[in-house]
């Protein structure tokens, strides 16, 4: 329930068609416990491996879900140039779609990518694999901190 469009306010992911290597390894990183949020801590504490490659094969199966958000065309604008300029199209491909263990963000709850945008400019989340003090992956565009305060 916390992970779909009917029932949820935007502080969780849409899972639905998330690549599944990149929700295995989430899973992972909040069974180990290097991610924390929410209830799903608790969730995946008891989950095997073959669990997490079920669900994770599960949702990337699914027909992608898209959020009630409408965004300012003006704003859309401004952030496609940006997003061209930092190359985020090269990761997570063109359409924004994911790939392998990078995220879908096309249809993403705005807030939820607001909320990680500053916990990877924080520390408080490693960007992909990287650790959280791999400047070279958590840094921003020093455009950002103007507009993503942690």
């Amino acid at each position: 329930m916390c992970h779909n469009t009917e029932f949820h306010d935007g502080t969780a992911p849409l899972l639905q068609a998330q690549p599944a290597p990149y929700l295995v390894h989430q899973l992972q990183a909040f069974k180990d416990k290097r991610r924390v949020g929410g209830d799903v801590t608790t969730s995946v504490s008891s989950m095997s491996t073959e669990d997490m490659r079920d669900i994770a094969d599960y949702f990337a199966a699914q027909k992608p879900q898209r959020t009630p958000f409408q965004p300012d065309p003006a704003k859309v604008t401004h952030g496609r140039q940006e997003a061209n300029e930092l190359g985020y199209a090269s990761c997570h491909q063109s359409d924004y779609s994911g790939q392998g263990d990078v995220p879908r963000l096309a249809g993403q709850w705005y807030d939820y990518l607001g909320a990680q945008l500053k916990n990877f400019r924080c520390g408080k989340r490693a960007h992909g694999n990287a650790a959280p003090t791999d400047t070279m992956r958590n840094t921003p565009s020093p455009r950002w901190p103007a507009r993503v305060n942690p």
